[in-house]
């Protein structure tokens, strides 16, 4: 496939991305949570993520090193994976090894993909890929799971003085970055970062919540 290609331009990009992976979510593992990981510092270089398009320019295929992740997103409209798939990871690996003096370098990247995936398989195994599902005491895998909308939620109550509250916004921001640095033990997250995420359109603030200690501070969080 003769496919036009450029670097990231800015914020039309990522909803044009955000629509080819909702229009293909049965192949890819990171959907609805690509606001959350487009709002990461990967996006301040936009050498880390390249975009493909068609003969009528609409985007066909797109590729991201997702640095505080240590990870390579993609999607690929299906009609055109077999051409363009092992073009996307030798572009990752140029951007990969340009990367390495620049402070976003990493020694290896990983990229996710189902074990049904057999092409995609194949081709990052050429492009020098290894599964790392049997490699011993640092094996890694991941499981998707499934839950039926219509099972009954089970009530919990948090132990006294403790509360289940959504972030409170900007002002909170400080707070979780420094719950997240501890409870990680990283420094990836980063204020910038969570800002962002809270003014994405996409952004649902009942779907990010905190635990409230009886002292004020953030014991716990989860989004969604």
């Amino acid at each position: 496939m003769n496919a036009a290609q450029r670097s990231f331009q800015g914020g039309n990009d990522k909803r044009l991305m955000e629509d080819l992976a909702r229009r293909n979510l049965a192949a890819n593992l990171h959907v609805t949570d690509l606001p959350y990981r487009f709002s990461s510092s990967a996006l301040d270089d936009p050498e880390n993520a390249r975009l493909w398009f068609d003969r009528e320019g609409q985007l066909a295929a797109w590729a991201m090193l997702q640095v505080p992740f240590w990870t390579l997103d993609y999607v690929c409209a299906p009609e055109v994976e077999v051409d363009l798939h092992p073009e996307m990871l030798a572009w990752a690996d140029r951007r990969a090894r340009e990367s390495l003096d620049t402070g976003q370098g990493h020694p290896c990247w990983f990229a996710n993909v189902f074990s049904g995936q057999a092409n995609r398989i194949r081709d990052l195994e050429a492009a020098g890929y290894k599964w790392q599902g049997n490699v011993g005491e640092d094996s890694l895998a991941k499981v998707l799971m499934l839950h039926a909308g219509q099972t009954p939620v089970k009530m919990y109550q948090p132990p006294a003085g403790f509360t289940v509250r959504p972030l409170a916004s900007m002002d909170e921001a400080p707070d979780y970055v420094a719950l997240h640095r501890a409870v990680f033990e990283s420094t990836t997250m980063t204020e910038e970062w969570r800002r962002r995420t809270l003014l994405h359109p996409d952004y649902q603030p009942d779907l990010d919540l905190v635990v409230e200690a009886p002292d004020g501070r953030l014991a716990a969080f989860c989004i969604c």
